[in-house]
């Protein structure tokens, strides 16, 4: 299990699911406050996710939380 909010963002790829995704596109942002926090961004695109840190460029939805609730 992940310890930090930068473990749980490494690890979502690998849990990424691209048949159940379907042949949509996104961007999403995280805002993730607390003493571990900080801004992520992911992009589905062809099937594929990446994260990366930092803020997303137009964001199709960007989600605000606590690094506790995470």
């Amino acid at each position: 299990m992940p310890a930090t909010v930068r473990e749980v963002f490494e690890e979502i790829p690998a849990h990424f699911n691209a048949d159940a995704w379907g042949s949509q596109s996104a961007s999403l942002q995280y805002n993730i406050t607390g003493d571990d926090g900080g801004t992520w961004s992911a992009k589905i695109d062809n099937g594929k996710l990446t994260v990366s840190e930092g803020a997303a460029e137009n964001a199709d939805m960007t989600v605000t939380t606590s690094g506790n609730d995470m």
